[in-house]
């Protein structure tokens, strides 16, 4: 049952100061603390009162109550107002054994919560300058009246009215560094108060906006050994700013009061006029605060030039705004960082809108930022966060915005749309944008979606290129989705030379979708990618990148891209380990499945991928490739070559391991799907492991899948070499053909050709059922049933075993495991079919399911197909219904490849083995003709 609390509330006596007169929306007030005696002048802005020299509680004024678990805001009442107690009631707030004290924070928004005993206040870095609101109080107690007292030092800054124009901004920082502001943890267990920055900022700033007299700011009390110094800024380049340092007494006390003097008298004009040949030099903090707070007045610097002269220091103040699009005033001029740094501080709980941040917030056409370093931090609980800039848009028929030779070092944190260098780009028209020639060292992280080590996100509406080019990330990237180490997501970009090799990771298996709708812009649920270069791309290109970084997410993870939409990958390579979290497997839901690959996680819509190279290590559950994850066609009844998808030209040499159905060395899933582009996989080939403890293995692909459709899958001219190792349904080119509908057989065929295994294939399943292990296809099913393929042209050298030898239904083949209906043409099994253990080991029965070129045959063709003598008992296993072998030249050679009888193809005899398979394929154009010799049959004795 809830308690009622009544807290009498001591404020202090105080001292006289004079206050500022700076006009302002309501705050909280501040009861002051005893240790000194203060009095307080009373324009009507402090809202404080004195009744006969005593602080009293005014009209405004809130305090934060909290007993470590529940908290309350209080709002002084009206009959307290002029009073120095007043009492309440709380709901919440009251004392328990489990929470014996409370804790009272004034003003109210300095509370930042209770920690370990220990009340947590900030000390904000933007400041409205209000004597009353600098006093920040605390207090813990056991019982229930409290005595507030000061836990801060504050100081005092005078502008007087004979300064040549307005001050605008007002910057005070300690000359050493220390830190000034942050989240405080307040240790009340001594006499006095101590407090312990957990979080600092090296700067206090106030936006003056043109008035006089005295501000005050609240600091954390210590040691300032060389002093503080004060910056004044105005919107007049001829009197752009003032810096002043003071020596002032260097140890502050909570509750002391520093004068750190007058300041604006003095103001210095900046050197140049704007032009190109004579840029406007920025010198120090003071001219970057009048730059920002000239270009957050309106001035945009459209057509002028700007020169770094001098690293600088604590600038927190972005240059531009965009608070939304009827109100916002970007830069758009010329900025040369001359190669020196700009060490950044810029925190977005301290400024008016946390959103749209960065050394820019806002950039739009003309604008030009290049060699710069930045370092420091850029941190919001807003959107849209960057090291260069927070929003970047480009208007069309306008100048282009271009962002080149800058490196960030700093640490950029936010919610949605964080950049290492930039958060948000969108385009209009022919507007453009380019980033090109950067770099990025610091820690990007997004608490929501979209974080990319160069740009957040080019995701909007507009069908117009932005480009990204030669960039590089080291930095660490992370979002809970959507997280890339160059891009986060991104839409009509190009994305060329990019190299990351800082990790990349994300943490939710998000399910949120964007809206656009119809052929080529739909993106259903495809949205939810982590890749060493992007996290999700639509309508992109993405060419010539590599990655070298660790990239861990949970759903469609990639070495380079999480995922692709309409968008074609190209002679990128990935070293970096790649894996992803457990999610979910349902091949009736293929959409929230895992999908983690070398390349690309998930390709859908036209997606392609060329000329690309996996070196990394792989592992998942779900569909695992070296390559790619998955790839499907997603387009409404087009079908023409230019429309389907290709993995084409692909290397795999690192280790694929997964734990579900499809792992493969280069895709771990292909798809067609009903009235969607047929799906190729050409010229790849896989040189690393591939080990599963599922089933649907394969040295190239581990699974084809289709979803009631008459389109075809193809796995043309591909080589496997590593060791494929599955539960069943394993095999050296393809682990399973899977047909999740009853479509007619004669509708849907796996079709492969011209394909090479020369990696050893193991079946490791314990149970009995089948183990079914091929050289070049496993197994071919349609709703569970054996299923259709097309198998031509191809070769198998590696050994095909099973490891339990009692199973008596093994079905392994030198070719092909276990299949319904197609032809197999023109093949050639070298390697040994059997048990790991050895051939007499074989169970009883085993041998009806065990054949040199199929273990399982039913309905089909087999023509001109050769295997190894003593390689099997028989060429094809001999249970169920079988082709007659003898009728198509289905014959056995010896280690010198001659055959056991002549084959007579197209009216030639031919006696040796690959005389047969290259009469066969004479000119055919179906088999895109080669010749068998050479590495295709070096295991032929001279």
């Amino acid at each position: 049952m809830k308690k009622i609390a009544y807290l009498l509330i001591a404020a202090m006596s105080l001292v006289s100061v004079a206050s500022c007169v700076k006009e302002l929306s309501p705050e909280p007030m501040q009861a002051l603390g005893n240790t000194h005696e203060f009095t307080v002048a009373l324009p009507p802005a402090t809202r404080t009162a004195l009744v006969e020299g005593k602080t009293v509680w005014a009209k405004g004024d809130s305090i934060w109550v909290s007993n470590g678990s529940a908290s309350e805001a209080i709002v002084v009442p009206e009959e307290a107002w002029g009073q120095k107690e007043f009492s309440f009631t709380a709901k919440e707030v009251y004392l328990t054994e489990d929470n014996p004290k409370l804790y009272v924070v004034y003003p109210y928004t300095a509370s930042a919560g209770v920690k370990d005993g220990q009340i947590q206040v900030r000390i904000p870095g933007v400041q409205d300058g209000l004597f009353a609101n600098a006093n920040i109080a605390a207090a813990a107690a056991e019982n229930y009246s409290i005595t507030l007292k000061n836990v801060t030092a504050v100081m005092k800054v005078t502008i007087p009215e004979t300064t040549k124009v307005p001050i605008y901004s007002l910057i005070v920082s300690a000359a050493n560094g220390n830190a000034l502001t942050g989240t405080c943890a307040v240790d009340f267990s001594g006499a006095a108060p101590v407090l312990t920055p957990a979080s600092s900022g090296s700067n206090v700033s106030i936006q003056v906006d043109g008035l006089a007299g005295d501000f005050y700011l609240s600091v954390v009390p210590g040691t300032y050994d060389a002093g503080f110094k004060m910056t004044a800024a105005t919107v007049d380049f001829e009197n752009a700013s003032e810096t002043k340092e003071t020596t002032v007494a260097n140890t502050l006390s909570a509750n002391d009061l520093v004068d750190l003097g007058e300041i604006g008298t003095n103001l210095q004009s900046l050197e140049g006029d704007g032009t190109e040949a004579n840029p406007w030099i920025i010198e120090n903090l003071g001219h970057m605060i009048a730059l920002a707070t000239t270009v957050n007045n309106g001035e945009t610097f459209e057509g002028q030039f700007i020169k770094v002269a001098n690293d600088i220091s604590g600038v927190n103040m972005p240059i531009g705004t965009f608070p939304n699009a009827d109100n916002n005033h970007p830069f758009q001029g010329d900025f040369d960082g001359a190669n020196h740094t700009l060490t950044l501080d810029i925190n977005g709980n301290d400024l008016p809108s946390a959103i749209r941040l960065g050394l820019f917030g806002a950039l739009n056409s003309g604008a030009n930022i290049h060699d710069l370093v930045l370092d420091g931090r850029v941190s919001s609980t807003g959107d849209a966060i960057g090291g260069v800039a927070g929003r970047v848009d480009a208007p069309a028929d306008k100048d282009p915005i271009v962002i080149e030779n800058v490196t960030n070092k700093a640490t950029i944190s936010g919610p949605n749309y964080i950049g290492g260098l930039v958060g948000y780009v969108t385009s209009l028209g022919d507007g453009q944008f380019t980033v090109k020639n950067c770099k990025n060292e610091g820690r990007v992280s997004a608490s929501g979606m979209y974080a990319g080590g160069i740009v957040g996100s080019t995701f909007d509406s507009q069908r117009f290129y932005k480009i990204i080019e030669n960039c590089s990330n080291t930095g660490s990237v992370y979002a809970n989705a959507n997280s890339g180490g160059i891009l986060g997501t991104g839409y009509f970009t190009h994305l060329t030379d990019c190299i990351n090799s800082g990790s990349v990771s994300a943490s939710s298996p998000y399910n949120g979708i964007h809206t656009y709708s119809g052929g080529w812009k739909y993106t259903g649920y495809y949205n939810r990618g982590t890749g060493g270069i992007v996290g999700f791309v639509q309508n992109c290109d993405v060419k010539d990148c590599s990655n070298a970084g660790t990239v861990k997410g949970v759903m469609h993870v990639g070495g380079i891209a999480g995922v692709t939409y309409w968008t074609p990958v190209t002679f990128c390579n990935n070293s970096g380990s790649i894996s992803g979290n457990p999610s979910n497997y349902s091949l009736g839901n293929l959409l929230s499945m895992s999908m983690v690959a070398g390349v690309v996680g998930y390709a859908c819509g036209h997606a392609s991928v060329y000329d690309c190279e996996n070196t990394g290590d792989i592992s998942a559950q779900g569909l695992v490739g070296g390559v790619v994850g998955f790839i499907q066609g997603a387009s409404p009844s087009y079908n023409t070559a230019s429309d389907r998808c290709f993995v084409k030209r692909c290397i795999n040499k690192g280790t694929v391991t997964g734990t579900a159905r499809g792992v493969g060395g280069v895709a771990g899933g292909i798809c067609s799907q009903q009235f969607w582009p047929t799906v190729y996989v050409e010229d790849c080939e896989n040189n690393g492991s591939v080990v599963s403890t599922g089933d649907g293995a394969g040295g190239v692909v581990g699974l084809a899948f289709n979803n009631n459709t008459a389109n075809d899958v193809h796995i043309w001219n591909c080589v496997n070499k590593g060791t494929v190792e599955g539960s069943f349904w394993v095999a050296g080119i393809l682990g399973l053909g899977h047909s999740r509908a009853n479509v007619s057989l004669a509708q849907w065929v796996v079709t492969i050709r011209n394909c090479e295994n020369y990696g050893t294939v193991l079946a490791t399943r314990e149970s009995t059922g089948g183990d079914v292990a091929a050289g070049i296809v496993g197994a071919v099913t349609c709703s569970n049933n054996p299923g259709t393929s097309n198998v031509n042209n191809s070769i198998n050298y590696g050994d095909i075993l099973y490891k339990e030898v009692s199973h008596q239904s093994p079905y392994c083949g030198g070719i092909a495991g276990r299949v319904r209906g197609g032809t197999i043409a023109n093949v050639v099994n070298h390697g040994y079919v059997g048990p790991q253990g050895g051939v007499e080991k074989k169970a009883e029965g085993a041998d009806t399911r065990l054949g040199s070129l199929v273990g399982s045959f039913e309905g089909g063709s087999l023509k001109n197909s050769y295997f190894l003598q003593g390689t099997c008992a028989q060429a094809v296993g001999t249970a169920g219904t079988q082709v007659d072998p003898g009728a198509d030249y289905v014959l056995s050679y010896d280690t010198y490849g001659m055959l056991e009888s002549p084959a007579i193809i197209n009216g030639t005899e031919a006696y040796l083995v690959d005389e047969a398979l290259n009469l066969w394929v004479g000119t055919s154009t179906a088999y895109y003709p080669w010749e068998w010799a050479g590495t295709r049959l070096a295991f032929v004795k001279e």
